[in-house]
């Protein structure tokens, strides 16, 4: 069975690793119970690098706190299983492993066929790539509102 959140919207990051704040900007946009907030606030208090960088094993704490969400680190054998149970809650901020660092992007929809719709930050564009893909980019920080 699909699960189908609304369409977020298209929120390119601004800096070379500010996919984090753009997801949350967008997530915020599109879920009236997440707080709003705005990709350069974002940046401007958690922020760590020039490029817009965060640690996520120290900032996504602070994050999720202060927007009343709930986090944590999942293994690749969890994802669908995490996706199907949260999804149909609300959109989920999900950082998957690209090379030596992670992306954020936001969950919108999960097929019958098993693909994944999502809102990316790299250029602000509606994406989906089949779960498998997915699956071979983990460990992954999700995030999904309590």
């Amino acid at each position: 069975m699909s699960i189908t959140r609304r369409l977020p919207p298209m929120v390119a990051q601004t800096l070379e690793d500010s996919c984090w704040a753009a997801a949350l900007d967008s997530w915020s946009r599109v879920d009236p119970k997440i707080r709003d907030v705005r990709q350069q606030d974002l940046i401007d208090q958690y922020g760590e690098t020039d490029n817009g960088g965060i640690t996520p094993v120290t900032q996504i704490p602070l994050i999720a706190q202060d927007l009343d969400l709930m986090y944590g680190g999942f293994e690749a054998d969890s994802l669908e299983g995490y996706i199907r149970q949260h999804l149909p809650s609300g959109h989920l901020f999900c950082a998957y492993t690209r090379g030596t660092f992670t992306h954020a992007v936001v969950i919108y929809r999960l097929s019958d066929r098993r693909n994944v719709s999502y809102m990316d930050p790299d250029g602000g564009h509606d994406r989906w790539k089949p779960l498998d893909w997915f699956l071979e980019r983990g460990p992954y920080v999700l995030m999904r509102r309590r």
